[in-house]
Order: C-alpha cells, then structure tokens, then sequence
C-alpha cells in the first residue's frame, strides 16, 4: 500500500519555521555582500529582520499551499521536491512582491543579466535547499486507510 503525506505543523508554528528561513537567508546575504566588520552590525540586523519578515509574510500562503497540496505526494522524494520547490517559489515571490511595491509601477524587467540571476539564486536556492531540509517538520506519511470488506462477499460494509 503506497503510503500519503498529511501536514504535521500548526500553522504558527509553520510561519515561525518560514520566519526563521528567511532570517536565516538575510544572514546569508549579509554575509555574502560584506558585512564582516563589527561596525555593519546594524546592517546585519536589518537584513535579517527583513528577510524574517519575508518568511513570515508568506508563510500564510505557503501553508496553504501545503494543504492543499501534500495530500497528494506519494513518496519522500516528492515531498522533498515539493517542499525544496515551495522554499524557491515563496522568497523569488516575496522578494518580487517587495520590489513591486517599493518601487511602484516604475521597476520592469529589462532582461536576465548576471547581477539579477545571482540575486534570484542567492534568495532562492538556500530558501529551497533548508525548506527541503525540513521536509520532515513540514509533512509526515501516513498509510491511507483501508474500507471495511464483507469476508465472504469482498464487498465494502
């Protein structure tokens, strides 16, 4: 019998998980554009709250998402999959979103050039990649169950 998934988290609990992956993401960004001395701490601090913020923002339509969705995943690697899909899918839409609202009408996308994939995979991929580490927290398998069948018929009761 194939095994299907159901959500394991509350949904405070799973916008408190999608907060702390985008504060983790901040702290990676901070760290990667250069912030290593002591006196751009405040700098840090900010893209972390800023990215925690993004993660709590969507973590209400990702669950959502997750409900509707992971009942129908039949094995772990989907569920991996999903959830690493999920991660990439909430930041490059919150990051867009934050950006459409910034700048109003005005900000376009002109083309793909080297400064903006980086951008979209410094907030994509480790969003997905630690979404997909917690795949476990997210979802668990479950055995469906069975109907009840008459012994002698082998007809559902």
């Amino acid at each position: 019998m194939t095994s299907v998934f159901r959500k394991r988290l509350p949904i405070w609990w799973f916008v408190l998980l999608t907060a702390g992956i985008g504060g983790t993401i901040g702290l990676a960004v901070a760290i990667l554009y250069g912030a290593e001395s002591l006196g751009s701490i405040v700098m840090v601090a900010w893209l972390v709250g800023i990215g925690a913020t993004f993660g709590f923002f969507m973590g209400i339509p990702a669950d959502i998402v997750v409900r509707l969705l992971v009942p129908r995943l039949r094995h772990r690697w989907s569920a991996v999959l999903f959830c690493f899909g999920l991660g990439y899918a909430s930041a490059i839409a919150s990051v867009v979103a934050f950006l459409l609202w910034s700048s109003g009408a005005s900000w376009r996308f002109t083309g793909v050039d080297g400064p903006a994939v980086l951008f979209l995979l410094v907030f994509g991929l480790p969003a997905g990649i630690l979404t997909a580490c917690a795949t476990s927290l997210i979802v668990e398998p479950v055995t469906p169950r069975q109907p009840k069948v008459d012994r002698l018929t082998g007809l559902p009761l």
